[in-house]
């Protein structure tokens, strides 16, 4: 188990408690998870179909082009901890995106499949009427 290195996203999909599948961010999702030895970490989700901003300045997008920008992006960085015997690693989120993210707790169920590719998983949560469950897959890209 060696979550140090940075790491490349492969899937990442959502179930619903009667199985259903979604991907939040397209078949094309790419993203990148680094975790430094000193505890340090840091992700960002994207989509990459996301429009660009007619205007083609950061501060000069309509309302709909900063809305798909932001639901088409997720980010956040801070510090991580694992528990081998729960087999989770919790986030300590320091700063996201999404402002409500800052100062929480991100546990993530972990699994590994060879040296090489990191399975994630969110604890089902409640969304609405449903529950529902993330799955991330992570390559290795470097050490």
């Amino acid at each position: 188990m060696n979550f140090q290195g940075t790491w490349r996203l492969k899937r990442y999909e959502r179930r619903r408690a009667d199985g259903s599948l979604r991907l939040p961010l397209g078949e094309n999702a790419r993203g990148l998870l680094i975790y430094t030895p000193d505890g340090c970490m840091s992700g960002q989700i994207m989509r990459p179909e996301r429009p660009r901003f007619q205007e083609g300045a950061l501060a000069g997008g309509s309302a709909a082009e900063i809305r798909a920008a932001l639901l088409g992006y997720v980010a956040y960085f801070g510090t991580y901890a694992v528990d081998e015997s729960a087999r989770t690693v919790t986030h300590e989120v320091i700063g996201s995106w999404y402002p409500n993210f800052v100062g929480s707790r991100q546990v993530r169920h972990y699994e590994f499949e060879g040296p090489d590719r990191l399975l994630l998983r969110t604890p089902p949560r409640a969304s609405g009427r449903e529950t529902q469950t993330d799955l991330l897959v992570w390559e290795r890209l470097c050490d």
